[in-house]
């Protein structure tokens, strides 16, 4: 079998979302018991610990954070039968909450647009059966359709926010891909030579060819647009992602085997900066530490030494990178390698595996956004 690093992460974090699925909550308060807090009036990038008010929930409530839809709204989802179908929308600066969008099925999951203008809603109809759709910022449908599959693979266009590109797998991991726009309403097939794609530009991705015969930790970064062959960009590496005009690849360091070498290209390929970590092993080759890009800093879990990931004890710095200088700056010390959706106009980041936590950039100070 082939070890596919991105594919055995992309498994794991579904693996753990189901596995919240399953537990019991009390529904979440539509109509709100507590009276309505004036907003105070916050301009970009002030968000502080005494402006964010936390969500109120019973003790048995169970919330999962999906991400920003602008500067002051989230959107959870209860994980409670009765409320599997609803998204809520969440004011962190009034504790105000409102329902977003009621689907016709359990909400799997929810993918927000770069641009925070449409939203990709995932649930389960059936088994292997995906209705999925797209709604406005208003929580308005655009699009629905019904597709086949086990899991999904799904991937906004960072340079034209109105597309996304869809893989939807069947049980043997053989998989169909869809090119969907908001803009047009169309969905249509596509073929590409791997499903975990990043987009480059508005018609142009990359990938990492995991297709080579044999077992491999490494392989090649490839270029390929929507028509034409795919290119060879860069070798012996084992992880990509791409942001407005960056990318970064994870490799081997060559000198020291133990660490991880970041190098962040612009979209001609052209190396712009890079470090080593230490890094942490895994089954796959190499656990990669949640991250998130904010305007011109790379934020990341950075582990204290390397081992294997399994029996690793240590913690891990919260760090930001500065793109234009390299300047590495530790933000928070002593943390959990847990997953990150970062806001550039609230200057905070969602943190956790429930997202359920807000980190505070400016303060350095995570605090809850949940309150029993």
């Amino acid at each position: 079998m082939k070890h596919k690093a991105e594919h055995q992460d992309y498994m794991l974090i579904l693996l753990l979302f189901f596995s919240t699925m399953i537990i019991a909550g009390c529904q979440v308060n539509e109509t709100g018991d507590k009276p309505p807090v004036k907003e105070t009036n916050m301009t970009e990038k002030q968000t502080s610990k005494q402006s964010v008010i936390p969500l109120a929930v019973s003790d048995s409530d169970q919330i999962f954070f999906f991400g920003w839809l602008d500067a002051k709204h989230l959107l959870f989802l209860n994980h409670k039968d009765e409320t599997l179908n609803k998204i809520f929308k969440y004011n962190i600066y009034t504790g105000e909450q409102e329902l977003f969008f009621e689907g016709e099925a359990p909400i799997n999951n929810v993918y927000i647009s770069p641009d925070q203008q449409y939203i990709f809603v995932q649930s389960e109809p059936s088994n292997q059966k995906w209705r999925i759709a797209i709604v406005d910022h208003k929580g308005d449908y655009i699009l629905q359709e019904l597709i086949d599959g086990t899991e999904l693979a799904v991937s906004w266009n960072q340079y034209d926010p109105t597309k996304l590109l869809v893989s939807s797998f069947a049980e043997d991991w053989s998989y169909t891909s869809y090119l969907i726009s908001a803009e047009t309403k169309n969905m249509e097939h596509i073929s590409i030579a791997e499903p975990f794609v990043h987009w480059l530009s508005t018609d142009s991705f990359v990938y990492l060819d995991w297709s080579t015969v044999g077992p491999s930790i490494v392989t090649q970064l490839k270029e390929q647009k929507k028509t034409g062959t795919a290119e060879v960009k860069k070798e012996n590496v084992y992880f990509v992602d791409t942001f407005n005009d960056l990318m970064v690849t994870i490799g081997v360091n060559e000198n020291h085997d133990e660490e991880a070498q970041y190098t962040f290209m612009n979209n001609d390929f052209e190396s712009v900066l890079s470090f080593s970590v230490p890094h942490l092993t895994s089954f796959s080759g190499w656990m990669v530490p949640q991250y998130a890009m904010m305007d011109k800093e790379f934020l990341y879990f950075k582990p204290e030494y390397s081992t294997d990931a399994d029996t690793y004890r240590g913690s891990f710095d919260f760090m930001a990178t500065d793109m234009e200088t390299g300047e590495q700056t530790v933000l928070l010390e002593d943390m959990d390698n847990e997953p990150l959706s970062c806001s550039n106009n609230a200057n905070a980041c969602l943190y956790g595996h429930y997202l359920d936590k807000i980190i505070l950039l400016d303060e350095k100070e995570v605090i809850s956004l949940i309150e029993s």
